[in-house]
């Protein structure tokens, strides 16, 4: 076990997060009380009752004493992952996570801990991501990179996982709060991407090594998410999402909420729908999210920062959008094309020219890779 990870202090704050009855606030409140979490166990009966929400249990396992030896176990497992121990009497706890109203007394990470206190905007969305969703992600996310903004999200299948890989393909820094202990990557299919986000971020969890991914700890561990951001930003969503849950709490934290969106036809976008109509600010770009918070950028001195349009203005963006040597139909074409599906029908129709000849077309600009065509006669930009 490293040196730094070993001390007296840190197996006492182990065997504090980890006794019956201590959840994080009661933590937080001996901590502060006794001054730290050795203090703590110094204490006696009449002292710890003198702390505000010292439950009976939680009296118990004082009285009981630490358990030294299952503290010390949980260090090891952190150790072993390279991690470390971030408390809330840390002088590099990030300020914007301790200003929430139930900030984490203790989280565990690897990875950078400066990480957790860049500017960082929060990206999130459906685990069951279409096409078009996992595309916006990645073209903000990507965009935020450019901007020197980190991306704070879930690593969850879908929109989370397709920003965290945005991100750290544009050598950009992220962020991934996870619901299970750091050692339990879950979905155990993004261990490879939660490495990326190691060498390039941080993944941190308030969750002990050793929790398995239990329903219930998705939604609280989304205050982090949002926490630890200037603003959050929903991809997509049904009206049930779990990012809206995020989306709630940030708006509770007093962060900006933001919404992309999507299909009048998808049920897989009614949620960010929703979010816009109530006030969520409308997202199309990484642009719109860095002149939000553009006065958090170095200290609010508008220091340059990209918009994430630059090369793609390329292919989003009318005229100037158009690829080069496309002309007549095909250039008609191009400009009927979304970044979601289309049927022929519905573009030789707005193109004006038979079906078949749309299809002619659509199949040479799809051997130049300028088209993606999906089942059942539909096209999008590739």
């Amino acid at each position: 076990m490293g040196a730094d990870l070993q001390t007296a202090e840190n197996v006492s704050w182990l065997a504090l997060a980890l006794a019956p009855g201590i959840g994080r606030a009661t933590l937080t409140r001996l901590v502060r009380g006794f001054g730290s979490a050795s203090a703590v166990w110094n204490g006696n009966r009449r002292s710890w009752r003198a702390v505000e929400g010292v439950s009976s249990t939680a009296l118990a396992s004082l009285v009981r004493g630490p358990d030294n030896a299952a503290a010390e176990r949980c260090l090891q497992t952190v150790a072993r992952c390279g991690g470390w121990l971030m408390k809330f009497t840390d002088e590099d706890y990030p300020s914007r996570l301790a200003s929430i109203p139930d900030p984490p007394a203790l989280l565990y990470g690897m990875g950078s801990r400066d990480a957790l206190s860049a500017l960082s905007v929060a990206v999130v969305g459906s685990r069951a991501a279409s096409s078009y969703g996992k595309k916006a992600a990645e073209f903000i996310a990507a965009g935020l990179a450019a901007s020197g903004v980190s991306v704070v999200s879930g690593l969850a299948l879908g929109i989370d996982a397709a920003a965290h890989s945005a991100c750290v393909g544009a050598g950009g820094s992220t962020v991934a709060v996870m619901g299970t202990g750091i050692e339990n990557v879950y979905p155990a299919r993004n261990r490879k991407l939660a490495a990326s986000i190691v060498n390039n971020g941080a993944v941190i969890s308030e969750y002990p090594p050793g929790t398995r991914p239990e329903p219930g700890n998705f939604p609280r561990r989304n205050r982090i998410i949002s926490g630890l951001s200037e603003a959050v930003v929903v991809v997509e969503a049904g009206r049930r999402s779990g990012s809206l849950i995020t989306a709630s709490l940030a708006l509770e934290q007093g962060r900006e909420v933001m919404a992309v969106p999507g299909s009048i036809f998808s049920g897989k976008s009614a949620g960010t729908h929703w979010l816009i109509k109530q006030g969520a600010a409308l997202v199309t770009d990484a642009g719109d999210i860095v002149s939000v918070v553009r006065p958090a950028l170095d200290g609010g001195q508008g220091i340059a920062v990209g918009s994430g349009r630059d090369d793609n203005d390329k292919r989003h963006d009318g005229e100037c959008g158009i690829p080069a040597g496309l002309e007549g139909r095909a250039r008609r074409m191009w400009k009927e094309l979304e970044h979601y599906p289309r049927h022929v029908d519905e573009l030789a129709a707005s193109c004006g020219i038979p079906a078949a000849d749309a299809l002619v077309v659509l199949l040479h600009m799809e051997l130049k890779g300028l088209v993606q065509a999906l089942p059942g006669q539909r096209y999008q930009r590739a």
